[in-house]
């Protein structure tokens, strides 16, 4: 019987830890206005309020601290934002959102090409009328397959944007966000830039 204790206490504490290391990651960032120097990287927390994005240009070395400023919304609703800067044009860098102890997987985003210089294509993901949580978790899903089909893993390198074109919501509150908005988007939103515009049901409500 404490043969079999032993055995069991590491496995235990091994789930344990884990379970830990995922509850830590439950940042989901969301990227915006890009430029060939600079984005914009934003997230919500229901408590935390550091906002900082570690960076640097290997997913194991980040290296380059950038700070921000958070807004509160409500009680349990802090919208985050950290500006990188500095960046070189048309480059992959790797970046990870930390407020506290929560923090993001470590995500990877590709700055715009010299606007004197670019060639190739502009490509951008449109998307509108999402406004139900099942319907957006299985829309940005399928594009999601879609563009890995068409393009591979590395979408931020052949994706520039995603436009997301109004009835985002139901109904315009925190809570709709949450579950039509950011959570279905999220599996993208850490990689490519999204710009939303506001439709008829983002208004309805307060």
């Amino acid at each position: 019987m404490k043969n079999g204790t032993r055995r069991l206490i590491p496995i235990v504490s091994l789930l344990l830890l884990s379970h830990a290391v995922i509850q830590a990651q439950t940042i989901k960032p969301y990227l915006q206005s890009p430029t060939e120097h600079s984005v914009w990287v934003s997230w919500r927390t229901a408590a935390g309020t550091e906002s900082k994005v570690l960076w640097g240009s290997s997913p194991d070395a980040l290296t380059q601290t950038a700070s921000g400023s958070y807004h509160t919304f409500a009680a349990n609703y802090l919208w985050h934002s950290v500006k990188i800067a500095g960046l070189e044009p048309n480059t992959a860098y790797y970046y990870r959102a930390v407020s506290g102890a929560d923090s993001s997987a470590v995500f990877r985003f590709r700055t715009y090409q010299n606007p004197a210089t670019a060639t190739g294509h502009i490509r951008v993901l449109i998307v509108g009328d999402t406004q139900h949580p099942t319907t957006a978790q299985r829309t940005f899903q399928a594009a999601r397959e879609k563009l890995i089909e068409k393009y591979g893993p590395n979408l931020e390198d052949e994706v520039q944007l995603i436009l997301k074109q109004g009835d985002n919501v139901d109904a315009g509150v925190l809570s709709q966000y949450i579950s039509m908005h950011f959570d279905p988007l999220s599996n993208l939103s850490g990689n490519i830039p999204t710009m939303t515009v506001v439709g008829n049901h983002e208004y309805y409500q307060n």
